[in-house]
């Protein structure tokens, strides 16, 4: 219930993403889309997103369906839920770290690689009043979680020396 549903041309130049939301039965309705191939994107906690912002899936592992001539098609969306990762950020002395960014890479080829965690737009988490976050609908596999001040929105990110994605941007350390 409630869960936005998107569609996206992937031979469109620019991205343009039609969206609906499900009712209280898991139903929803579109229209108006153009005849074409168009990818289907689920946006709900803890479902694994195949997609192209965060995911590590092949794009022939996304649903796909086609819109032709007919008055209106239909189809079905099955979506896994995934993994969680959870945890409480302090400081030495026990007090919380508010506000924290919390940023997860996967283990890919033997390289860390960043995980869309918040959206398509946003890489990261925050912690809450008490210094704890969430991060769910993650893929098996392993995972380095790091944590950083927000400090004037400045936030760095470095290429170790295998090509991989590396934390670089706070004295909290990553686990």
């Amino acid at each position: 219930r409630r869960i936005q549903v998107m569609l996206s041309d992937p031979a469109a130049k620019s991205r343009r993403i039609l969206m609906g939301w499900t009712n209280g039965r898991g139903e929803f309705h579109i229209r108006d889309v153009p005849f074409g191939t168009y990818f289907v994107y689920v946006e709900a906690p803890g479902i694994i997103r195949l997609d192209t912002y965060g995911s590590d899936e092949p794009q022939s592992e996304q649903l796909a369906i086609t819109i032709d001539a007919a008055a209106s098609s239909e189809t079905v969306v099955r979506v896994k839920r995934g993994g969680a990762i959870s945890g409480k950020v302090i400081y030495a002395d026990g007090d919380p770290v508010i506000n924290a960014s919390i940023q997860a890479f996967r283990k890919k080829d033997g390289k860390w690689v960043r995980v869309g965690v918040g959206g398509p737009s946003n890489d990261r988490v925050l912690t809450d009043e008490r210094g704890v976050y969430g991060i769910s609908g993650l893929l098996p596999g392993e995972y380095l979680v790091g944590a950083a001040e927000q400090k004037m929105g400045i936030e760095l990110t470095t290429q170790d020396d295998s090509g991989g994605n590396s934390l670089n941007r706070s004295l909290l350390p990553a686990t």
